[in-house]
């Protein structure tokens, strides 16, 4: 299959190049850059040496429409949905990694990122790619909107509880992200010297942009509408996002039941590791990988911890990406993404 990728200089978009290079079915026809089309693309991505003597494309839709069959958006939130209908027109398939098409009401958009949207006909037709919820979705359709990283981790740890019926009164949620996730225009707060022995918390409360695509997945899975506390923070490291979210329950569970759950639902699901009791995530077992590792810990009386550990540019980004695209494509859900763990 023929891919292109729009954005393909920044973090996320080598990201992609690296994963995709692996994949036995793919042939990276078309990388579109903006400011650094004509570049090299090693320029961007030193470390992807395979592609010396090849230049980012410039972002011309019509252009790339003639070199790719199936696309990834990697543009910064607002200029996907400059491209995305042209693609959709001319029969080709995408997944988008911005959040263009991540909420399906498009009156929402103005408040959470500052635009209008100009084609809110599509946002019905746009799949949610949580792969592990909504796989058969993913397989079937033309447009995937790849979750942002913070969502991915938070409703991965909520859906064995939402789906089950589980009463949950509140969730709060403190997670803590990697500088990667600001991306490579990120500003002077993430830089090393102010990151360097520090945190910083980030868009604390209900400021997130990652916010509504949470409690809109909340309401999906479960038809409840729950109090939810979110404080993203920023960390002094590159990659990895450690999320722990404390759930606060209406009624009794058994702890063992909640365990249970969470076993049942990601049965067979292949980057899902439910750890042992007494085994606590972290990111250097996931670093590199779009594997998610999650463990309960047992709270006082109704209440439970679920922590939950991914690699923010791989499942939290273009690793998931990749695996929407083997469904939409007919290829096996893991093909390319078989990596093991960086360590130390």
């Amino acid at each position: 299959m023929k891919v292109g990728i729009f954005g393909a200089s920044g973090f996320t978009g080598g990201e992609l190049i690296r994963i995709l290079l692996r994949h036995k079915e793919v042939e990276l026809t078309f990388l579109g850059a903006s400011t650094q089309a004509g570049e090299p693309v090693t320029s961007a991505h030193p470390h992807l040496r395979e592609l010396k003597g090849r230049n980012f494309d410039s972002l011309d839709v019509e252009s790339a429409l003639s070199k790719a069959d199936f696309f990834f958006i990697a543009l910064p939130h607002g200029k996907a949905v400059e491209v995305v209908p042209s693609l959709l027109l001319a029969g080709k398939k995408v997944v988008d990694l911005t959040a263009d098409f991540r909420l399906s009401d498009s009156s929402s958009y103005p408040f959470w990122y500052g635009f209008e949207h100009p084609k809110p006909e599509l946002l019905n037709q746009a799949v949610y790619g949580l792969t592990e919820i909504y796989r058969e979705e993913v397989r079937k359709a033309q447009l995937v909107a790849n979750p942002g990283c913070y969502p991915t981790a938070v409703i991965l740890g909520l859906a064995p509880l939402l789906s089950s019926g589980i009463k949950i009164y509140e969730v709060s949620v403190v997670a803590v992200s990697g500088s990667s996730g600001a991306g490579r225009g990120g500003d002077e707060k993430v830089s090393l010297s102010i990151l360097s022995e520090n945190l910083i918390p980030y868009k604390v409360g209900f400021t997130h942009q990652h916010l509504p695509e949470i409690l809109e997945q909340i309401q999906k899975l479960s038809g409840q509408s729950l109090n939810v506390s979110f404080c993203p923070i920023i960390g002094p490291y590159t990659r990895g996002i450690l999320a722990t979210l404390f759930l606060s329950f209406s009624e009794n569970y058994e702890f063992s039941e909640l365990r249970t759950l969470f076993h049942d639902f990601y049965q067979g699901a292949n980057f899902i590791r439910i750890l042992e009791l007494g085994e606590l995530p972290q990111l250097k077992s996931v670093r590199g990988t779009n594997l998610v590792e999650i463990s309960l810990v047992e709270g006082k009386g109704r209440a439970c911890y679920v922590i939950v550990c991914l690699d923010n540019l791989v499942k939290g980004a273009a690793g998931q990406a990749v695996q929407n695209m083997n469904l939409m494509g007919g290829f096996p859900e893991t093909e390319a993404l078989g990596v093991l763990p960086l360590y130390p």
